[in-house]
């Protein structure tokens, strides 16, 4: 859906902060939605530059910088690092619109799933700098919008088209909102050995388990690279998570390339290691 099809708006003016800096705010209330209000109208029938999406039907990632000791945007890159689906995550980001605000944040736009049930909180705070904003009496300023201070613009390689939240996404917000948000990475359980019961689901698919499957069964000829890459991705995911060092992620990558059939040689491996080594150490955005 692309914003300028949004059927929910208001009309918003800049206006400066006791504290210093400057918002977005309503002409008029509209929470109440009655005759006294300001009408919610589309995108399309507004006559001012000044637009605010009402979020009853969207769901905003909002990349803070201007708090002390807070940057929502290295925040939630060091977030995207550590997860085992970075590349659907990246897409996902990429495939939707993102705006760029004054103050040189960002709103991460996605459109609620019809079969997504509402949520409970307008706004959620999923870790430091990164905030979760939905709901029938929440407003973004929409691209467009002059703070004074800046206009807020669509990141450059950004589309217009607001995409439907993706499951990763739906999870974050849940998880910030039941204060579930996981801050600890992988521990073992016990030194002790145990019933498999005793295991979480989360342990039991841990991609360390993948990780040693493929240390000790190593690759076959004609699918060698490929799966190689894919296992040195894993293990530079859980150096991210600080799960292992890098060297000992390096020292797994030997191992598993001796006990390839046949094994791999050690060009072929510096090669997939130092192009993944290079990819992970990006900025995701």
């Amino acid at each position: 859906m692309d914003y300028r099809l949004y059927t929910k708006t208001i009309e918003l003016f800049a206006s400066k902060k006791e504290k210093g800096g400057y918002t977005m705010t309503p002409v008029k209330k509209w929470v109440d939605r009655d005759e006294n209000c300001q009408p919610i109208i589309s995108y399309k029938d507004q006559r001012n530059e000044n637009v605010g999406l009402v979020l009853d039907e969207l769901i905003i990632i909002d990349l803070d910088i201007h708090k002390k000791n807070e940057n929502g945007i290295k925040t939630f890159n060091n977030w995207i690092r550590k997860q085992d689906n970075i590349d659907e995550i990246l897409d996902d980001i990429k495939n939707t619109m993102t705006v760029m605000t004054p103050s040189g944040g960002m709103h991460i736009y996605f459109k609620i799933p019809k079969d997504t049930e509402n949520t409970e909180k307008p706004k959620v705070k999923a870790m430091p700098g990164v905030d979760l904003l939905t709901g029938k009496n929440k407003y973004i300023p929409a691209p467009g919008c002059n703070r004074i201070d800046g206009i807020y613009k669509i990141k450059e390689d950004s589309d217009t088209d607001i995409k439907d939240a993706p499951q990763w996404a739906i999870k974050l917000f849940k998880d910030a909102q039941s204060d579930n948000v996981k801050t600890s990475n992988f521990k073992p359980i016990s030194s002790k050995f145990g019933s498999i019961r005793d295991l979480s689901n989360e342990q039991i698919h841990h991609p360390m388990n993948q990780i040693l499957n493929d240390l000790f069964n190593g690759f076959g000829e004609g699918e060698r690279n490929m799966k190689m890459a894919s296992h040195i991705g894993r293990l530079m995911n859980q150096v991210k998570r600080e799960v292992i060092t890098l060297q000992m992620a390096r020292y797994v990558a030997i191992a598993t390339a001796e006990n390839c059939n046949p094994p791999m040689s050690y060009e072929e491996l510096e090669t997939i290691w130092t192009s993944i080594l290079k990819k992970s150490m990006k900025e995701p955005f």
